[in-house]
């Protein structure tokens, strides 16, 4: 027996100026930003489905003619929503990396401060336990792992035999990250 398999109509690519077009026909008008200014903006700085992505947020005609189209949405406010959203992540992408580097500086200190630490220990420690853990295993590991394909990071750890990290069993699957101190491993983290 057949199975009727239901097809997905793809909408083909469309130009800028097919877009405003199509913008038009939903009823975005075009007065606080001539369709030359978004065709301009949708060409030079953003993407069609970056800046249409917040019409969803505007309210549409819910009968007569224009029944699913938008009321008063002009292009210009959709722009105005996708500036604000890029500056948005620009200022909380600097405060991520700032509290990002102040917790690590915060941890250092408070490993230093530990008489019976040497960062070795610590790293073998965290390291064993995130390998044996039950729900996530080796999350922090394959994490730190993705890292290490990188140029700089493979120099790094250069100066440790990983085959010889491989002989130890109590830390057979740590590979690497072994030998190294606190202080170098936070560069991962």
């Amino acid at each position: 027996m057949k199975q009727n398999i239901n097809k997905i109509e793809l909408r083909p690519m469309m130009k800028i100026s097919e877009m405003v077009t199509y913008l038009k026909e939903k009823n975005i008008k075009f007065i606080e930003c001539s369709e030359i200014d978004a065709e301009k903006y949708l060409r030079e700085n953003n993407n069609y489905f970056n800046v249409t992505a917040y019409k969803n947020n505007f309210i549409k005609y819910q009968c007569g003619n224009l029944k699913g189209k938008f009321i008063d949405l002009d292009f210009a406010y959709l722009k105005d929503l996708s500036i604000i959203d890029y500056r948005v992540r620009i200022v909380l992408f600097k405060m991520i990396i700032d509290i990002e580097h102040y917790l690590k500086i915060r941890i250092l200190n408070e490993i230093e401060e530990i008489f019976e630490e040497d960062g070795y220990n610590i790293v073998n420690l965290y390291l064993e336990h995130d390998y044996n853990n039950k729900k996530f295993p080796k999350s922090v590991h394959n994490s730190i792992m993705k890292k290490v394909s990188n140029d700089y990071y493979k120099k790094i750890f250069s100066k440790y035999d990983i085959n010889e990290d491989k002989k130890n069993r109590k830390y057979s699957n740590m590979g690497i990250f072994r030998n190294n101190n606190f202080w170098r491993v936070s560069k991962f983290l």
